[in-house]
């Protein structure tokens, strides 16, 4: 008997679906972060969905052959989404030592120029800083996960996590993932531990004036709180106590 939910690889004709399902389970309960990578831009929800839409795609494409987005679907349902995990595997570490320079590190373009731009701008570095900083050897990284309200606690979350680590333990890499308050407890079943708490609180670099003030509070409203875990997994998710962890051989700097 074919069992009811399968793992499958994403296809070009799925990122319609695939990216309205993103938005919906990160919504439901509403998480800032999503709107940091992916706002809505002039009240135009449609508009941003597409060219949210096209984005994955485009990143899709453009990063292979490290990127990897995954869908469980249901066959009792005409196989509609009902989870979907985003992993990279990188067998050279993409984040290099000198990603803590002005110039290398990202900037928000997806946001208009301005107050918004350079707020969304301090969040993202503050939000990846850490893992970067300390991923600094070849690894498995699960950047986006999630599964739709409606098939929550069903076990979904143990396929992608099994997909994608087993791809890791063949590839002999370590894995790192930001782990919201609901994945927590996942991820540690997989051999996760965890390493930092990650609070984003981005703070202008000079004065602002009243109306730019107010856009920066406005920004804080819609976007924040934003607090992860940073978690790691050694190779082959057997932690031996006294190895050697990553983030003591790299020190954080400010």
């Amino acid at each position: 008997m074919t069992p009811r939910f399968q793992v499958r690889p994403i296809t070009d004709t799925d990122f319609p679906a695939l990216t309205q399902s993103l938005w919906e389970a990160f919504e439901t309960p509403y998480q800032g972060l999503l709107r940091l990578f992916f706002p809505i831009l002039n009240n135009d929800r449609e508009g941003s969905l597409q060219t949210c839409i096209a984005g994955q795609r485009e990143e899709y494409q453009q990063q292979q052959p490290h990127l990897t987005w995954i869908k469980v679907v249901d066959t009792h349902a005409g196989d509609c989404i009902a989870a979907a995990a985003k992993w990279y595997f990188y067998e050279k570490s993409p984040h290099t030592h000198t990603n803590t320079d002005e110039e290398s590190q990202a900037v928000a373009d997806w946001y208009p120029e301005g107050i918004s731009r350079d707020f969304a701008t301090k969040a993202v570095r503050q939000f990846e800083r850490p893992r970067e900083q300390m991923a600094q050897r070849p690894h498995a990284f699960l950047h986006i996960a999630f599964t739709m309200p409606s098939y929550r606690r069903q076990g979904l979350g143990h396929l992608f996590m099994e997909w994608g680590l087993r791809i890791a333990d063949e590839l002999g890499l370590e894995a790192w993932l930001d782990a919201s308050e609901f994945g927590t407890g996942l991820y540690e079943q997989f051999g996760f531990r965890k390493v930092l708490t990650n609070v984003v609180e981005p703070a202008p670099d000079r004065e602002l004036t009243e109306q730019e003030r107010g856009e920066w509070e406005a920004c804080e409203r819609a976007l924040l709180p934003i607090a992860y875990t940073v978690m790691w997994r050694p190779a082959g998710g057997k932690f031996i106590e006294g190895e050697p962890v990553p983030w003591v051989k790299k020190a954080l700097t400010a």
